[in-house]
């Protein structure tokens, strides 16, 4: 350890210390050299990799094991090599530096535990890596992968922890970040104890979320019309009968389907109550219609389903089964108000309503997983953590946040008209090779997440096209957040969760790319967990002279939301697939306002990256809009490039919480050791 300390310079002795636990542990034996490797060459699906060189003293039999478990317990996660590749001796240069280029991939690895494919040693681990296989769709996954650098994302980990519950064990979200490979996840894996969620159907009040809230203070004309919505091919007939039973059996299961929302005076409140005797699921006869007449009698269907909702009578989603007749495909429209349902809830709904058809239609009993912690307990869980825990530190970052002088969005046109009616959109498109590097290798290179990277190409765009320095935007996130109270699990709960907050970016002016993603990434962390605070302060702080401050701030005029790989948290079914066609009937009033002036949804599905601009053309050309979107894809093809190009990246103050250094002094650290 001597040797990495005395190459620490100009650091305070705190600082010297932080470091030296952090790095210079990693002496084991003579030397160790941690490398980033372009593993494309050995292991073409798995992007990068970390690998340690290694020369070691005397007898090695034991050593692999022991160096493993001792740079285990000094290092984060995502810097503990996977492999670790033995030498006689290190390739130097003339000054005395490490060799890089000389350094040989790791074909020559450790045969104790370190090998490009480790299967499965236990029971449990085998559980673990055909869930990981299935929900990531990857053929096979080893041991030591990493749930992030092979795919994985936080929505992707919710599904990932609502199967292994299913399989009887039990592990949290958080805990498949802290232990991102098997090997370290089944140390923590414990055996699902008995389910403590109330199984039954939960009717009686309930405390507005957040999100809501938000919803009901935009005071949209229409608000019953405000809406998500499905279109499903179904690869078999359907028994009507049965299937309408199926779906009142899902109805009575998740009690958020059955809300519903008066205004009292100003007020709006919730409460569960029994399912409505009404119509939920119609069926929709296009047999004797020529082509042309079935698309406009589905049209006809869509628009009912979509405009007729009722908040305070009626349930709040609604199917149509359209059946084709002559043997053709059928399909099925889903129509939901937003209010009780958000993105990852549908994958639940398609997932339970085919279990139950299903079982119903073989005449077996039906058998649901239970219910997991329901809409109604976790809203007063969030109003339990909002009055227990001190909020003041994170209240006056939002507040300083949105103080910071920032500029108005541009628009094309002064008189504006935002409303649902002149909105149009635009998409633009990664290819699939693209997309693999961006999900799968980009990340690792500065240990950045799909966000990061995402936000770091819409700032460089948007701050060039403007010539701002700085951007506002409203960002949402999944809001499934188990840590605001123990017990919690969301894993199979239905209900609307998503979290809003503001971001503040500022550009750095940098033609750099990997300083910008280095700004972004450090930005991005400054935020207080994960956003989800800034609606509890906002929406359920009791003090109403707060929310008013809240409500003279600027707010953003930009939103961004990345829904992840949705094609991986919609389940493998027999019954049904996403139609190609788009979503038939409007999901939004034509009446109600726009939230925001541009709209921006990231999505990856079938391998690709697609990104849809939403915007009025009373507020822009839609020229203009098209020069942002391809400068956006543009920037994130630089980014790519970028980061294929590197072995290593760098790291940033936030990889090292405890060391209190700023870029700059990392830096320099980090450059004294190369």
């Amino acid at each position: 350890m001597s040797e990495f300390r005395e190459r620490i310079v100009d650091l305070s002795f705190s600082k010297r210390v932080l470091l030296a636990r952090k790095l210079g542990m990693l002496t084991h034996g003579d030397r160790v050299q941690i490398e980033n490797v372009d593993r494309s060459e050995f292991q073409k699906e798995s992007g990068r990799r970390t690998v340690a060189y290694v020369v070691f003293d005397g007898n090695k039999s034991n050593a692999s094991a022991e160096l493993r478990e001792y740079i285990t317990g000094k290092l984060p996660d995502y810097m503990v090599p996977s492999s670790i590749v033995v030498l006689d001796t290190l390739p130097l240069l003339p000054n005395g530096k490490v060799d890089r280029k000389k350094l040989p991939y790791p074909s020559k690895l450790w045969p104790f535990d370190d090998r490009d494919f480790m299967a499965p040693r236990s029971e449990v681990e085998r559980i673990l890596a055909d869930i990981w296989s299935d929900v990531l769709g990857l053929e096979k996954v080893g041991i030591h992968d990493h749930f992030i650098e092979i795919g994985g994302d936080s929505i992707l980990a919710i599904r990932v922890v609502a199967k292994i519950r299913s399989a009887n064990l039990r592990v949290t979200p958080m805990q498949l970040f802290e232990f991102p490979t098997i090997a370290e996840l089944a140390n923590v894996v414990v055996a699902a104890t008995q389910e403590n969620a109330d199984q039954g159907s939960n009717l009686g009040p309930t405390s507005l979320a957040p999100i809501q809230k938000w919803f009901f203070e935009q005071n949209f004309t229409i608000p019953e019309h405000w809406n998500q919505a499905l279109l499903l091919d179904v690869t078999c007939e359907l028994d009507f009968e049965i299937f309408e039973s199926s779906v009142k059996t899902i109805l009575f299961h998740h009690d958020a389907l059955r809300t519903r929302f008066v205004r009292t005076g100003t007020r709006w409140e919730q409460s569960s109550q029994d399912a409505d005797e009404t119509a939920t699921v119609i069926r929709v006869d296009l047999s004797h219609l020529s082509a042309p007449t079935q698309e406009k009698q589905i049209q006809r269907t869509a628009e009912d389903l979509h405009c007729n909702f009722d908040l305070e009578n009626g349930n709040l989603i609604r199917l149509a089964y359209f059946d084709y007749g002559n043997g053709e495909s059928n399909r099925l429209l889903i129509v939901a108000h937003h209010l009780v349902i958000d993105n990852i809830s549908w994958g639940i709904f398609l997932e339970d309503l085919e279990a139950v058809y299903v079982q119903l239609a073989i005449g077996k009993k039906i058998d649901l997983p239970n219910k997991t912690t329901s809409y109604n307990l976790w809203s007063k869980k969030l109003l339990d953590y909002t009055d227990t825990v001190d909020l003041n530190k994170d209240r006056n970052f939002w507040l300083q946040m949105l103080q910071s002088g920032v500029t108005k969005v541009p628009t094309d046109f002064s008189s504006l008209n935002n409303t649902e009616e002149f909105a149009q959109h635009l998409r633009v498109s990664l290819s699939a090779p693209d997309t693999e590097c961006l999900l799968q290798q980009v990340p690792a290179v500065y240990n950045t997440e799909i966000n990061d990277i995402l936000l770091t190409a819409l700032v460089r765009s948007y701050c060039r096209r403007t010539a701002s320095s700085r951007m506002l935007i409203g960002v949402e996130g999944h809001g499934r957040e188990e840590f605001i109270a123990e017990g919690l699990d969301l894993s199979r709960t239905i209900g609307w969760f998503t979290s809003y907050y503001p971001v503040l970016l500022k550009n750095e002016q940098s033609e750099n790319i990997g300083d910008s993603l280095k700004s972004t990434k450090e930005q991005l962390r400054r935020i207080p967990t994960g956003g989800i605070t800034y609606g509890l302060i906002r929406y359920l702080q009791s003090r109403s002279e707060e929310q008013e401050i809240f409500n003279t701030m600027p707010q953003p005029e930009i939103l961004f939301n990345y829904l992840g790989q949705i094609d991986r948290y919609f389940p493998d079914s027999r019954l049904f697939w996403i139609a190609d066609n788009p979503v038939p009937g409007p999901v939004r009033s034509k009446r109600n306002c726009r939230t925001h002036l541009i709209e921006i949804n990231a999505v990856t599905a079938e391998n690709k990256l697609s990104v849809d601009w939403t915007f009025s053309t009373k507020c822009y050309r839609l020229s203009t809009i098209e020069e942002i979107a391809h400068e956006f894809i543009s920037e994130l093809r630089s980014i790519i490039s970028h980061c294929q190009t590197l072995r290593f990246g760098g790291y940033t103050p936030s990889d090292f919480p405890e060391s209190g250094l700023d870029q700059a002094d990392l830096d320099k650290f980090i450059d004294s050791l190369n």
